[in-house]
């Protein structure tokens, strides 16, 4: 066999050997990230009770101390497809539905300290940057941040972000739950915050970006303690 032919068979080992590598890692960052939800310095934060932390009860978004007696902040929301009646509905058996239900009850983890790094798909995004990285060259998609789609703006407001659930929650074999804006009223399974999500992604800097991430449960018997100060959920105005 000739050293030319020798060759020939050496670089496409390499190459595919490299291709196998890339596969390997990106399938086992996928993994680690939706089964081992880590802080910023890469430590377990299922063993933490925080101090505050998000709650979505199907009308409203609140920052509660870990208690839930004390009130912050409210914003209204919405998750899931209304009925041929305008009607939303957070029953378990509409948490099953795929593309249609309300994200099911559960604890989340959002990643706060991602929110400005461009090159991370599961982090908090503004829609411009995801719209410039899905229009970026193929190689660059595949190498960075996967195969990326553009995203309309009615649809998904100016910022979202991925909320990756913990091993404990039950989606029901549904995936992919983001918290995002939007002038459509309604999702196939995120949270819609409407107008909100500018000052609610504000927020979660404010206070929790020192702290890596933050939690956010899915609860939709949660009500606010009578006894907590009055906090009116801010309107999400879908219609801007």
């Amino acid at each position: 066999m000739s050293s030319r032919v020798l060759l020939k068979y050496a670089v496409l080992s390499c190459i595919a050997l490299l291709m196998l590598y890339l596969s390997a890692a990106m399938v086992a960052r996928e993994y680690r990230k939706r089964n081992a939800v880590l802080d910023i310095w890469g430590t377990s934060i299922h063993q933490k009770t925080p101090e505050q932390y998000y709650l979505f009860n199907g009308t409203s978004v609140y920052r509660l101390s870990s208690d839930r007696l004390h009130v912050y902040e409210a914003w209204e929301a919405i998750s899931g497809a209304p009925d041929e009646s305008g009607e939303f509905h957070f029953s378990e058996e509409a948490q099953t539905r795929p593309s249609e239900g309300p994200i099911p009850a559960g604890r989340y983890r959002i990643a706060v300290r991602l929110l400005q790094d461009i090159s991370e798909r599961n982090g908090i995004w503004s829609l411009e940057a995801w719209n410039r990285i899905a229009a970026a060259p193929f190689w660059r998609r595949f190498l960075t941040s996967g195969l990326l789609r553009e995203r309309e703006p009615d649809k998904w407001g100016r910022f979202f972000v991925r909320l990756t659930p913990y091993p404990e929650t039950n989606c029901f074999g549904r995936n992919f739950f983001v918290l995002h804006g939007g002038t459509e009223k309604g999702s196939r399974g995120c949270i819609d915050m409407g107008n909100n999500e500018v000052e609610l992604f504000q927020d979660m800097l404010q206070n929790f970006k020192d702290t890596g991430g933050v939690d956010l449960w899915v609860d939709y018997h949660f009500q606010p303690s009578a006894s907590s100060a009055p906090i009116h959920a801010k309107p999400a105005r879908w219609d801007r």
